[in-house]
């Protein structure tokens, strides 16, 4: 019996050793999933998640952190996951959310980042970049009158927004409202006068109008400062 004292009493005292070593060892890597650098990050949020022991908006936090760092690093599939993870464990997440929708726009999976910009304004309809961005992936999928309204509304929030201005810009070219396209493009060229997509998507509404010399100018120009416009806009779904 004296003998399973003293072991239990031996084993006691290593654990109460043990225990400040692990809590150090746990906020240390807290500290590096919160720090600046993506491989630091990376390693920090899965030591995090790895160790477990916090609580679902900690792991949800660890899973966005790391999220982050993938993107940085260009690793579009892994930084899809965790967001997938994070929202998991926090289903209100809304800047999961958001950010998963811009992982998959750049994927060219807009119809799967329409339904999370769309969560993001069930839970913040306040959020003006949220609307932009649904704006853009339903302008780009072809269901341009919903994305009129989105555009419509997130200027409402924010007025004058260059980059919701010009999806607006490129809603009305896919739908043919050439003036009304031109007229935004225009809009966008005042606040930013070497926007090489306003530039190409004004040609491209100036061509379609029959203004050869004008269409030729903007698109050249356009091209000299981004030569990879027409392709961007290709994918948009103009040619």
């Amino acid at each position: 019996m004296k003998l399973g004292v003293c072991a239990l009493g031996v084993g006691l005292a290593v654990a109460l050793a043990t225990a400040p070593v692990l809590a150090q060892t746990r906020e240390d890597s807290w500290k590096r999933c919160n720090g600046d650098t993506p491989d630091a990050v990376i390693a920090g949020c899965g030591a995090v998640i790895q160790a477990g022991g916090r609580g679902n908006a900690d792991l949800a936090k660890a899973h966005y952190n790391r999220a982050i760092a993938w993107r940085e690093k260009g690793q579009a599939d892994r930084e899809i996951e965790d967001y997938g993870e994070a929202i998991r464990l926090n289903p209100s997440y809304t800047d999961a959310y958001f950010n998963r929708g811009i992982a998959l726009s750049g994927k060219g999976e807009h119809a799967r980042a329409l339904r999370d910009y769309s969560v993001v304004i069930r839970l913040t309809p306040a959020d003006a970049d949220a609307w932009t961005s649904r704006c853009w992936a339903a302008a780009i999928v072809g269901e341009l009158e919903a994305a009129l309204k989105d555009c419509q509304e997130s200027l409402r929030l924010r007025p004058g927004d260059a980059h919701t201005i010009e999806g607006r810009g490129v809603v009305h070219l896919k739908a043919g409202r050439l003036d009304a396209a031109i007229g935004d493009f225009d809009a966008v060229l005042q606040q930013q006068p070497r926007s090489s997509s306003a530039l190409y998507g004004r040609g491209i509404a100036r061509q379609r109008k029959g203004d050869a010399a004008g269409a030729a100018a903007d698109i050249a120009r356009a091209k000299s400062i981004m030569p990879g416009i027409a392709d961007v806009y290709v994918k948009y779904g103009v040619r």
